[in-house]
């Protein structure tokens, strides 16, 4: 998500001093642009990602009832919902930085200003994507320690616990959202879409529609499953006898309205099958796909600091020494699983779940 944003998005300066066209112009426009992706990325992260500043939260679930028969005043037993369980958010800090001297400085172009600003948006944007894949990849609670608030209990999706859930039926059970299959995707059994739908909406806090993110070593064999339902392509001009392209129309995800507002990860819209639709993310590691219920909102928690200041991915520039000067962009943030039953992890290709290589919580890096 590189962005370029006025004279360090100029093509016609780009080889141009930033001395020449204005310091304090290219700061600006640094600084604007980040904004910019600060707008972008939250829009994107808040689909899977409720922002909160605290730091443990009660996440109450929908409890069953029905009406009760009235005593002789016309008065029904008061009823209680009483389903919840307590989850709670790290927070990490993490940044990107280049530094000039005074020569560096006076030399730097248009041109290299925008390659540093486009490298510390490419990275946070890696950074971001791999944490909060790896808080529904991990599937194990986790104990991480707060400075302020002392150890504090990272909750997985369900995960078998001892926790129960609510369901449509009324009845309540511990459950299972990290799922896995040993064969590769195909017609029947090995069709895994059928279940992972009756899993998510199975619980009456989940509702459609459903989206599936599958990586792409995925893509051929969902491609080849019988009940997929392809999109139109918008691009094409259909007849009983003759296709024909409409000249200009780009075939991307955003063309298919009935389905873009909900997609915002991913590249590719695949289609639908069994009730779910599938989106290809290049990013998903090999073999894995995360499921999602658009209807409960976001499942995860995306804790920040109460600071406004300290909120996004925002720059800082220091003067070291009089002749060193620091660039640097900062995030402070992290993810833990909010809605337990709102999404599930499938892993194709091995008859038992383990997280995806470099994707335990918590990260290195």
């Amino acid at each position: 998500m590189a962005i370029k944003y006025g004279i360090i998005g100029a093509t016609e300066v780009q080889s141009e001093l930033i001395t020449t066209v204005g310091v304090e112009s290219v700061m600006s426009d640094i600084a604007q642009a980040t904004a910019e992706y600060n707008r972008q990325k939250t829009i994107l992260m808040n689909s899977w990602s409720m922002p909160t500043s605290a730091h443990q939260l009660r996440h109450y679930l929908p409890g069953y009832s029905t009406l009760q028969p009235l005593d002789d005043h016309g008065n029904p037993q008061p009823q209680i919902e009483d389903g919840y369980f307590d989850v709670a958010f790290p927070i990490y800090g993490a940044g990107y930085a280049f530094g000039t001297n005074r020569v560096s400085r006076a030399l730097m172009t248009v041109e290299q200003a925008n390659r540093q600003v486009s490298a510390a948006l490419r990275a946070d944007t890696d950074w971001t994507r791999r944490h909060m894949l790896s808080a529904v990849f991990t599937d194990t609670t986790r104990t991480y320690s707060d400075d302020t608030h002392g150890n504090l209990t990272i909750q997985p999706l369900a995960n078998g616990d001892s926790v129960t859930y609510v369901k449509r039926d009324g009845t309540s059970a511990t459950d299972n959202h990290y799922l896995a299959q040993a064969n590769a995707i195909a017609d029947g059994s090995d069709n895994p879409f059928p279940a992972i739908y009756t899993e998510l909406d199975e619980h009456p806090s989940n509702s459609g529609p459903y989206v599936a993110y599958v990586a792409s070593s995925l893509v051929s064999s969902i491609e080849a499953l019988t009940d997929l339902i392809e999109p139109d392509d918008p691009s094409l001009i259909t007849s009983d006898t003759t296709t024909r392209l409409r000249v200009g129309l780009n075939p991307d995800v955003s063309k298919y309205e009935d389905v873009q507002p909900f997609i915002l990860f991913g590249q590719r819209y695949i289609g639908r099958v069994n009730g779910i639709h599938i989106v290809e993310w290049a990013s998903m590691p090999a073999g894995y796909m995360v499921v999602q219920s658009i209807g409960a909102g976001a499942f995860l928690g995306r804790r920040e600091y109460p600071s406004q200041s300290l909120s996004g991915f925002f720059p800082e520039f220091a003067d070291v020494d009089g002749n060193t000067m620091i660039n640097r962009w900062l995030r402070y943030t992290g993810f833990g699983v909010m809605n337990r039953v709102a999404a599930c992890v499938v892993r194709i290709g091995n008859g038992t779940y383990a997280e995806p290589t470099g994707y335990v919580a918590p990260l290195a890096v």
